[in-house]
């Protein structure tokens, strides 16, 4: 039987895989913990095969760039040392896409990361440092996945489910765009325990999502139409807001994947 212990107690992704791996109520036993203040330093993490550790500061307006380093970094080295020093076998991180700092186009293997913003550089040493942690008692998993969906997912998908309410048209803009439903996530993570996985991992859905018909889609789950507009300049205009929109940001297939 494996024991996994998950950072963020209220986290999205941590509670959908605590529904998945309910599933499987003999082979795994799953604690959460809250890593803020610091009584999870007197946790004993020696009873735990894996961590994974979710806990982070997403983008966030209106604070100092200071708390992304304090929190995504500082705070995820602290926790994977405890976890070495009590005998914690692997340590899986969830890192982001956002370490590329690719704002548009296919991120492959030749891809180097130079993130654009505090976030993703805050991530990115935090993944540089732990791997520097890393042996043969103690794997380090590091996990970049794209958007996240699924019921009551958070961040840029919520953002897309609200502007489905109003889009009666949308643009059809053709693009393709790396994401991931939260159960397949939540199969990945699984496959990533089984296998005590280490090193950089990249998971993403079978197929790539065209932005224009997943709005479609999302209409079509409440009984609206959509009516899909040819736009051929929308790829063109160079405004932040339009790409993340309507470009395309893909992980190449076969990109460092497990299932």
């Amino acid at each position: 039987m494996k024991r996994i212990l998950i950072t963020g107690e209220n986290s999205y992704i941590g509670n959908s895989f605590l529904k998945y791996i309910s599933k499987f109520p003999d082979d795994y036993i799953v604690d959460t913990i809250s890593v803020r203040g610091k009584e999870w330093k007197n946790v004993n993490f020696s009873e735990f095969d894996s961590v994974i550790h979710l806990a982070g500061i997403v983008h966030k307006r209106n604070v100092n760039s200071s708390i992304y380093y304090s929190i995504n970094t500082a705070l995820s080295e602290e926790l994977a040392k405890k976890s070495k020093y009590d005998g914690v076998k692997q340590f899986i991180y969830f890192s982001s896409m956002s370490v590329f700092g690719t704002q548009n186009g296919e991120i492959n293997k030749g891809t180097e990361c130079n993130p654009q913003n505090h976030y993703g550089k805050s991530k990115l040493l935090a993944e540089n440092i732990l791997l520097k942690l890393s042996s043969d008692n103690f794997k380090v998993a590091i996990v970049r996945p794209p958007m996240v969906y699924g019921e009551h997912a958070p961040g840029n998908y919520k953002k897309l489910k609200i502007l489905s309410r109003y889009a009666v048209m949308f643009p059809n803009s053709n693009n393709k765009r790396s994401m991931i439903s939260s159960n397949l996530l939540s199969k990945h993570i699984k496959k990533l325990v089984d296998t005590n996985f280490y090193g950089y991992y990249h998971p993403q859905d079978a197929e790539y999502i065209n932005t224009s018909f997943m709005i479609r889609n999302l209409r079509l789950k409440n009984n609206k139409e959509t009516y899909l507009v040819k736009m051929f300049f929308l790829k063109k205009i160079k405004i932040s807001i339009i790409n993340k929109v309507f470009g395309d940001l893909y992980y190449g297939r076969g990109f460092y994947d497990l299932l």
